[in-house]
């Protein structure tokens, strides 16, 4: 958890500080100092310490590299982030569709383990549905939501990736 404090400090800062495109800025903090860099684009802040990266912001993820599939035609949204350290990683990107909970339902339960889904419901007009592929620690995580009066699907995916050795079995 101290990581993200450092990584929430250095944040902070780049909102603060206003870095002009492609500037970086060295903050200290008492674990050390992290690095900030805006993209030229100011879509993306990347910051780096002796405890890892962490990488937010629009095209902060690649879809593609999640291990899961992604519904053709979604588009990214604005944010997402990445963080990677001596422990593993973990991605999170939120996409969007015009096309109907029911028929992106459809594609993630065909094109995943029929144990993947773990929850669906939908309610006064919103529905959603929740896929688990993988473990806690190496895995990733589909959420789909469509919001009553809204005819778009929201697709949140997140893996998880561990770099702790696996447990000897006996």
């Amino acid at each position: 958890m101290k990581r993200f404090g450092v990584f929430a400090l250095a944040l902070l800062v780049v909102g603060g500080v206003a870095c002009s495109k492609g500037r970086s800025t060295t903050v200290s903090t008492g674990n050390g100092t992290a690095t900030v860099t805006q993209s030229q684009d100011n879509q993306t802040t990347t910051v780096t310490s002796k405890e890892g990266t962490m990488i937010a912001g629009k095209n902060a993820v690649d879809p593609a590299t999640l291990g899961v599939p992604v519904y053709t035609g979604a588009t990214q949204q604005e944010g997402g982030y990445s963080i990677t350290d001596a422990q593993g990683g973990g991605q999170v990107v939120a996409l969007k569709t015009p096309d109907a909970f029911d028929k992106v339902y459809a594609f993630y339960k065909s094109q995943l383990p029929p144990s993947a889904e773990t929850m669906k419901t939908e309610s006064n007009g919103s529905a959603y549905a929740l896929f688990r592929v993988g473990t806690d620690k190496n895995g990733a995580t589909i959420v789909l939501e469509q919001k009553q009066g809204d005819s778009s699907t929201t697709i949140v995916i997140t893996k998880a990736t561990s770099s702790a050795p696996a447990a000897a079995s006996t």
